[in-house]
């Protein structure tokens, strides 16, 4: 693993040179945050070799570090060996955050980028301002990926199908119901759901990952906002 893990570094790390990035931070989630990732998107696990749910890949030109919590730390140790990645722990007392680290290591006006598909507008709206007060750069369309991964598994395009009621417990008219009572009874004009929410409430499932509820759903709209706020030219 740390063989091809040293080759798949490399390999964004040219990518980064070509497009003057300085550094690029990798979640390992979807663009719909899932519990569980499908093979497509674990682009954190291709690059860094380390497999937990839980953990954020940071990668410059010179350093790569991993980010997680105390439930991986003992795999973390093992699957990062030899991979060109120091494991950082989080919660610990002493251990730099995230940004601790990018402000103690990137010099004023680096570039940092991400994929901003992966990134939620809070997260985005956060390391946008971590940035602006750093003197740093951020860039939300980097996306080598694309081409650097080259045996990428296909996206699944399953189709979605209603969960049956009687395993439900109840139909979809009544949950509606219920969360617009909830809705005029709190003064709000309407509910946001996220994708595990909604699956829930309007019985929809899909098999693209084998312990996946949500159903497939077009997030571009996500990235175009994302990309809006600074792109690679």
């Amino acid at each position: 693993m740390s063989n091809s893990t040293v080759k798949n570094l490399e390999a964004l790390r040219s990518a980064m040179r070509k497009q003057s990035v300085d550094a690029v931070i990798i979640p390992g989630t979807d663009p719909h945050h899932s519990e569980y990732v499908n093979e497509h998107w674990k682009f954190r696990d291709w690059v860094s070799g380390f497999t937990g749910s839980n953990g954020t890949a940071v990668v410059t030109l010179n350093q790569a570090g991993l980010w997680t919590d105390s439930r991986y730390f003992l795999q973390a140790e093992m699957q990062l060996a030899d991979s060109g990645f120091d494991l950082h722990k989080e919660n610990i007392p002493g251990e730099a955050t995230i940004q601790e680290w990018l402000a103690q290591n990137l010099g004023d006006d680096s570039l940092v980028a991400i994929d901003g598909r992966l990134f939620s507008i809070m997260e985005a709206n956060r390391l946008e301002y971590f940035c602006g007060e750093n003197g740093f750069m951020l860039a939300t369309n980097f996306y080598p990926i694309d081409n650097i991964w080259t045996d990428r598994p296909a996206c699944p395009n399953d189709h979605a199908y209603v969960h049956d009621v009687a395993y439900a417990g109840e139909d979809v008219d009544s949950k509606i119901t219920r969360g617009l009572e909830a809705v005029h009874s709190a003064g709000r004009d309407f509910l946001c759901l996220c994708v595990r929410r909604r699956t829930c409430a309007f019985h929809r499932r899909q098999q693209g990952h084998p312990r996946s509820q949500g159903a497939p759903q077009d997030s571009r709209h996500q990235g175009q906002r994302l990309r809006q706020r600074g792109a690679i030219p």
